[in-house]
């Protein structure tokens, strides 16, 4: 939920689950003060993160793990049977459709958009 809070705008709660280095950044910068980051997914290597910002913020950052083998594959299999959407609802090609993408997410068109650059 987004909320407009006498410390500044922001999301309550963020999921990153991209894995992608520069990620954890934006979600530290569109989540509100006091709100939480979780992180769902790693790049696999060491990066820069603006740890300053996190704990002015008051920040909760929380690492989650995924699951077992066996999890992912009953998952796929409930995607397939169709009895569950596909949790990509909408592609969107170019950075400019970035704004757009977010904006249909917040109102809840879309379950999980991609924007490809």
């Amino acid at each position: 939920m987004k909320k407009n809070t006498p410390e500044g705008l922001g999301f309550d709660v963020v999921f990153e689950a991209s894995g992608d280095p520069g990620a954890l950044n934006i979600a530290i910068n569109i989540t509100r003060p006091r709100g939480v980051v979780h992180l769902k997914s790693t790049p696999g290597e060491l990066f820069k993160v603006d740890m300053t910002k996190a704990v002015v913020k008051e920040l909760r950052i929380m690492g989650t793990r995924c699951g077992n083998f066996r999890d992912f594959k009953r998952a796929i299999d409930l995607i397939k049977s169709n009895i569950v959407k596909p949790l990509i609802t909408t592609v969107f090609n170019g950075i400019d459709k970035g704004i757009e993408a977010l904006e249909r997410s917040i109102r809840g068109e879309d379950i999980k958009v991609v924007v490809k650059l």
